[in-house]
Parts: C-alpha cells; sequence; structure tokens
C-alpha cells in the first residue's frame, strides 16, 4: 500500500511535466504531451488503480499550481480520470472455473478497452464543444479565430503561399478539429496502454498478461453503434456532430483491428516483416491505405475473418470481477 502512495506521486508528477512541456514550444514538445499518462498507466497496472488515482490527483494538483486551476481540471478530465477508469477496466479478472478461486483467470476482452476508449475520446470531445462553443457553429468559429491568428496575425506560425484561400483553408480545417482530436486521443490513449502493460509485464509489476493483438475482437454490438452512429451524422447540429465525434473514434477502433487482422493473416508467411513493414510505411504516407485499413477492420468484426482463417473460438464474456490488487 505504502509503495502504492510513493509511486502514484512520481507517477503523477512525471505526467504534469510531460502534459506542461507543450507550452515549452520545443520540437519534441507534442510527443512528450501526447505520453502525458503513460506514467499513471504504469503506476496503475503495476501498483494498482489506487496509485493512477494518486497519480492523477498529483499531477492535476501540479498543473494547478502551475499554470492555473483550469488546467488542472482539464487534466482530471482528459488524463486522470480516463486512465484510472481505463486501468481498472483492465485489471478486471475472474477465475475461469468459479468453483476454484486458484483457477487461470480470465480478464476484460481488450476489444471492449478499445471501445470504451472511443467512447472517452467521444464524450470527452463533445464536452469540449459544448464547454467552448455551446454549439457547432460557436465551437468552429473559435477555431477559426484561433487559426486565423496563427495563419495571419504579427508573428504567423506557417507562411503560406500567396494564392491560398486562407479563409477557405481555415474553414475547412476548422471543420476537421473535433474528429480529428477524438479520433486521435483514443489512438494515443490506446498505444499508451499497450506501451504501459509492455513495461509492466517486462517488469514483472502486473499479474495480467499481454494479450495477443493479433486476436484482439470486438463485440458484436459495435457494428449496431457504428450503424447509430453513421445515421446521427445526417442529423443538424450538435446532434450530427456527435455522430462524426463516434464516427471518428470507431475508425481508430476499426483501424486498429484492421491491423490486428494483417498481422494475424500474415503469420508463416516468408517475408511477413517486409509486408508489415510496407503496410506501416504506406499508411503514414497515404491516407487510403489507412482508409482501407479501416474497412478490412470493419469487415473482420462483421465477418470474423481471423477467426475463419485461423480456427479460433469466440472470446470469453468479459469478467465482471475484481482487480487481483484489490486483493493484496
Amino acid at each position: 500500500m505504502r509503495n502504492a502512495y510513493f509511486i502514484g506521486l512520481a507517477a503523477g508528477l512525471a505526467s504534469a511535466l510531460l502534459y506542461l512541456s507543450i507550452s515549452t514550444g520545443a520540437a519534441l514538445a507534442m510527443l512528450l504531451f501526447y505520453i502525458a499518462p503513460l506514467p499513471l498507466f504504469i503506476a496503475g497496472f503495476g501498483w494498482g488503480v489506487l496509485a493512477a488515482l494518486i497519480g492523477g490527483g498529483v499531477g492535476a494538483g501540479a498543473t494547478a499550481i502551475a499554470v492555473g486551476p483550469a488546467l488542472g481540471v482539464v487534466f482530471v478530465a482528459t488524463i486522470a480520470a480516463p486512465v484510472a477508469f481505463l486501468t481498472q477496466l483492465a485489471l478486471l479478472a475472474r477465475p475461469v472455473d468459479a468453483d476454484d478461486p486458484n483457477s487461470v483467470l480470465e480478464w476484460y476482452p481488450e476489444g471492449r478497452l478499445l471501445l470504451w476508449s472511443a467512447a472517452i475520446g467521444t464524450v470527452m470531445v463533445a464536452g469540449l464543444v459544448l464547454a467552448l462553443g455551446g454549439s457547432v457553429t460557436g465551437f468552429k468559429t473559435l477555431i477559426m479565430d484561433a487559426l486565423r491568428e496563427g495563419l495571419t496575425g504579427d508573428a504567423p506560425a506557417l507562411q503560406l503561399p500567396e494564392n491560398v484561400d486562407i479563409e477557405a483553408l481555415i474553414s475547412g480545417v476548422a471543420s476537421f478539429v473535433g474528429p480529428v482530436a477524438a479520433a486521435l486521443w483514443t489512438l494515443t490513449t490506446v498505444v499508451n496502454m499497450w506501451l504501459a502493460g509492455r513495461v509492466a509485464t517486462a517488469s514483472g509489476l502486473t499479474a495480467r498478461p499481454m494479450p495477443d493483438l493479433a486476436l484482439v475482437e470486438l463485440p458484436r454490438p459495435v457494428l449496431i453503434l457504428t450503424a447509430a452512429a453513421v445515421l446521427l451524422t445526417f442529423m443538424p447540429g450538435l446532434i450530427g456532430y456527435f455522430g462524426w465525434l463516434a464516427v471518428a473514434t470507431l475508425s481508430i477502433v476499426y483501424f486498429l483491428v484492421g491491423l490486428a487482422t494483417i498481422h494475424l493473416l500474415t503469420r508463416g508467411m516468408a517475408m511477413r516483416g517486409l509486408i508489415l513493414f510496407g503496410v506501416y510505411l504506406f499508411t503514414l504516407v497515404f491516407i487510403w491505405v489507412a482508409v482501407l485499413i479501416i474497412i478490412l477492420g470493419f469487415a473482420d468484426a462483421g465477418f470474423d475473418l481471423r477467426r475463419r482463417a485461423a480456427g479460433k473460438t469466440p472470446p470469453p464474456a468479459p469478467p465482471s470481477g475484481r482487480s487481483p490488487h484489490d486483493t493484496e
């Protein structure tokens, strides 16, 4: 228990420093900002949810002291609370044999963790839209004003060619800021979770073994959720915008499942390493490759492509038990 306090304190301070690095304007500041949840995830996976909660509180307090209470609240909403919640879910486990407490544990399914990450990303940006603009138009106006200042102010951050229609560019970018932010938050959160799991497992700090990510599967209701999100995009105003946020975050989920499908289907191939390298390289260079991977992930969710190819059985139902850390 005492270790959880010390680890939480250290993780919270480290997370706050990474979070505040964005204000330095350094070249690596954006990368450091995006890994701000990582110390809290490591603390949570290694020493239990209590360590993650303590770290979140310390990080929020340090942020509030350094730059003001408002950003301390933002730290809680965007980092501390999501990390604690996802850590609690990730550490849920129950014995396979309910009559044998010493039986092998089954863990909360990774596919559901992906969906929870997408849901949090959607709700978070939706709350940001309501808090800052109160409406889609208000939010877009705020973004456009910030972009206009950055591109046409006294010290523009980027020099554009003279023939570029700046107003059209600003309007177009502002339209995508919300969905892109939600998708990016979802992706970075999942990556941080995975990195923390690798660190905790390699260090022998967590009871949960690292899953075979190539076998991660989504629950069937995800298809219904996706259809509902797409239908919402046809609605006017905030409802339609929230639908786009959900579509963006679910696209990340399908993208990750698509990558998992590629990893599984290429197993045993002589040139597997080269194929995977090419997939990741082209994904970074060409957006249409990412779209194809998203489509592949959607197809896998609907038609069980990996299970058909590998003869896998359905994953177990999600456990409703408690974290092993609760009994330590």
